[in-house]
């Protein structure tokens, strides 16, 4: 699976910042970790509005600063890692760097919509 070509272009915040953004938590008192920031248009978003921001993507943004912070967005990571082993690390080592909030965000699907893919591989039991 190439899962970093899942990462998308965005001329606005991912639904999960604009959340955070709608209760007032980019006001400046809070310290952001966008882990696995995919290009980084969240964390550039931010930072030109004076957020104290990091950004790290294993394959986008290797050279980003990975810091504990007060909030940590891990958003629509778990989705795209299809072993469950892993996905349960990165979300460890997600949470490893939060002092407050951990925001998880994942895409779901309903039946409808799954039965039009081939299972990849067989969920860990």
């Amino acid at each position: 699976m190439q899962r970093h070509k899942t990462a998308i272009d965005r001329n606005k915040l991912s639904a999960p910042m604009q959340v955070l953004a709608r209760h007032g938590y980019f006001d400046g008192t809070h310290s952001v970790l966008d882990y696995g920031c995919g290009k980084g248009d969240d964390v550039r978003e931010l930072e030109a509005h004076g957020v104290n921001v990091y950004g790290w993507n294993p394959t986008h943004r290797p050279e980003g600063k990975v810091a504990t912070s007060d909030i940590v967005n891990l958003g629509y990571v778990l989705n795209v890692i299809e072993d469950t082993k892993e996905r349960a690390n990165t979300l460890k080592q997600a949470y490893q760097y939060v002092n407050k909030l951990l925001i998880v965000s994942v895409m779901v699907a309903g039946a409808s919509t799954v039965r039009q893919f081939k299972l990849y591989k067989r969920p860990y039991r």
